[in-house]
């Protein structure tokens, strides 16, 4: 099981590779914040990654609430968003890692003693455990670094694509 912020729903939906999560977690916690960022939001502006994450909802993908003054404590206090300081909140409470893309929300994670880990670093996983091979891997960063769509530096992913090949 994982708690995942808004982003990497959307980018592993986006390039159709959100079962991954199933796969590995069996389940994905999501605040109802970040419900309202992927799906509703989503949904306003026609976003497909909205349709394919709302599918989910109530299978492996699970709403949960958490405290909106703690969130926005947490918030406050590191200069993240609410919706990953919720995140943050929720795995707290249920013991479990998060995934976070964003560099300040990842930092403020390590601060709260809670685990971390990253788009890249579930399709790592997904390689590491054979759920992917290599060629999938490097294509799928590849779509990451190539498409403006995806909020992650360039930088980043041609490090993870340097240490695969």
């Amino acid at each position: 099981m994982i708690v995942s912020d808004s982003t990497p729903l959307i980018h592993l939906a986006k390039m159709d590779a959100l079962g991954l999560l199933q796969q590995l977690f069996k389940k994905v916690y999501i605040t109802e914040v970040v419900y309202g960022e992927v799906v509703t939001e989503g949904k306003s502006i026609n976003a497909p990654d909205a349709n394919v994450v709302e599918k989910f909802v109530d299978k492996w993908i699970i709403v949960k609430s958490v405290s909106l003054e703690t969130s926005e404590k947490i918030a406050k206090e590191y200069g993240i968003d609410v919706a990953e300081a919720g995140v943050i909140v929720l795995g707290k409470d249920l013991k479990l890692a998060v995934l976070i893309n964003e560099r300040l929300g990842r930092i403020a994670a390590r601060e709260e003693d809670v685990e971390v880990i990253g788009t890249i670093g579930i399709l790592k996983r997904a390689l590491d455990e054979g759920l992917i091979n290599k060629r999938k891997y490097l294509n799928l960063l590849n779509r990451m670094k190539d498409d403006k769509e995806f909020w992650i530096h360039p930088s980043v992913i041609e490090e993870a694509i340097y240490r695969i090949e």
